[in-house]
């Protein structure tokens, strides 16, 4: 790995970290009372951990507001972030802020978010995705993994013609874990449903999702 994606691998783990702390100093402690509950999972589902998890939308949403995608664990996140691939930088929002730096996000790309509940299951829509194919720019790039299966990082990139790396955020490590096709035992291979991930492309260039592959 060279220093370029060293430097920008230590940028977001120190963007995480600084967003993390701004948001220690300015909580308010207090008591949470938490109920036991019986939750029913439908087939689009992922966990959220305590801290940062990448994430994308494992069904169709009829509505892409952060607001509405976050009803379901409203007051228990402080942030969301959103990958801007032309500036090659976080957008930030909040639901603390007058004016969040965006307020929509998009079934083609992951997004992180700031957990501070308990562990829990976050349920999406299960209207299914079709084939896609999502156009990646030169640079960095935050994909998803829009199913409501399991498959390999090796099939997802099958028909990408040229990248270097591939980055998934592992919630439970709060780390990055590479892959990368010259590596004979990459730090990652298996991309679950609700995952997302970042991909290094040296041009323009695209993913290409193809369900019946991805499954079998």
């Amino acid at each position: 790995m060279n220093k370029e994606h060293i430097l920008f691998m230590l940028a977001i783990v120190l963007s995480l970290a600084n967003i993390f702390l701004l948001h220690l100093n300015t909580s308010i402690t207090g008591n949470v009372l938490v109920s036991s509950r019986v939750v029913v999972l439908g087939d689009c589902y992922f966990t959220l951990r305590p801290g940062w998890n990448q994430v994308s939308l494992c069904g169709n949403e009829t509505n892409y507001s952060v607001k509405e995608l976050m009803k379901q664990i409203e007051g228990e996140y402080r942030y969301v972030l959103k990958w801007d691939e032309p500036s090659q930088k976080f957008l930030v929002y909040s639901p603390r802020a007058a004016n969040p730096e965006f307020e929509y996000l998009d079934y083609n790309e992951s997004f992180f978010i700031l957990f501070t509940g308990s562990e829990k299951e976050y349920l999406g829509s299960d209207v299914e995705f079709g084939d896609l194919n999502i156009s990646t720019t030169k640079g960095w790039n935050a994909l998803p993994f829009p199913y409501q299966f399991n498959s390999t990082i090796q099939k997802v990139l099958s028909y990408t013609p040229s990248y270097r790396y591939a980055l998934k955020w592992d919630n439970v490590t709060q780390r990055f874990l590479i892959y990368s096709p010259r590596s004979a035992v990459p730090e990652f291979t298996v991309i679950r449903m609700g995952e997302g991930f970042f991909l290094l492309t040296y041009d323009k260039s695209f993913v290409y999702y193809n369900v019946s592959y991805l499954e079998s």
